[in-house]
């Protein structure tokens, strides 16, 4: 398994518990051409979108960064520069 490549720290303020610091641990996983992504409880809306689509979308800084730091990652791993 290849080794973390973001932590993001962010406040949740669950209804029913006391605010408190939540981590995301980030990894790089590559799927194969074809793949369908799958939710789970937590996914409200699951679907493959490009480095373009992420302004329009809404994302947050912390998968701005993400994105900034994975697919050059995932590029590495497939031979494929740029």
């Amino acid at each position: 398994m290849a080794p973390a490549i973001d932590l993001d720290i962010h406040e949740v303020r669950p209804p029913k518990e006391s605010p408190h610091l939540h981590l995301d641990v980030r990894f790089v996983v590559l799927a194969p051409p074809g793949s369908v992504p799958v939710g789970n409880h937590e996914s409200e809306s699951l679907r493959w979108v490009t480095t373009d689509d992420l302004g329009e979308l809404g994302a947050d800084n912390g998968l701005i960064r993400l994105s900034a730091r994975g697919l050059p990652v995932a590029r590495s791993a497939q031979g494929i520069s740029g």
